[in-house]
């Protein structure tokens, strides 16, 4: 299933000023995320958000 951010950066998101996405796992291998980093299907997101965020993040994924 394809995912609403395949194909785009991290810095082509909305994400929250109170959110951080610190690695993208791709194929079970973690990988230091960064503005330039391209998501692709499949791809595992890590993030560390407040509270308040987190629905916004879950939703910005998929």
């Amino acid at each position: 299933e394809d995912s609403p951010c395949e194909g785009m950066t991290l810095a082509e998101l909305d994400i929250p000023k109170e959110a951080l996405i610190g690695a993208i796992v791709r194929d079970g291998k973690p990988r230091i995320a960064r503005g330039n980093s391209t998501l692709r299907d499949q791809d595992h997101v890590i993030a560390i958000a407040k509270p308040g965020s987190v629905d916004r993040v879950t939703s910005l994924f998929g």
